[in-house]
């Protein structure tokens, strides 16, 4: 799954984790993979964008995933739903910003 494939399945998630037939957390154990793995990415990264002037807080990208885990473990749909809809995604679209220009380059 691309960023951009797993930012429309984290948005759909969101906006869908309240209906009464929607269940959250079977697709939030589908998408949790490409996640953890963009993150661990992304956590790899961000020594060297500092480097270059980004000041990206690495323990607050870090944060965002003890968060969503906080709130996959207490089955808390508000703080899973402010979690993924406005972290989570604004750190993959990000990335994704990232990726495209390094592959310009």
């Amino acid at each position: 799954m691309t960023i951009q494939e797993l930012i429309i399945e984290i948005r759909n998630l969101a906006e869908n984790m309240f209906q009464t037939t929607y269940n959250v957390y079977m697709k939030f154990n589908e998408i949790f993979p490409y996640i953890r793995q963009y993150y661990q990415e992304f956590i790899v990264l961000i020594p060297d964008l500092n480097r270059i002037g980004m000041e990206i807080d690495a323990n607050q990208v870090l944060e965002q995933l003890r968060r969503l885990s906080n709130a996959i473990e207490r089955k808390d749909k508000v703080m899973l739903f402010d979690t993924l809809y406005y972290e989570i995604t604004d750190t993959m679209n990000l990335f994704n910003e990232i990726k495209q220009i390094m592959e310009q380059e």
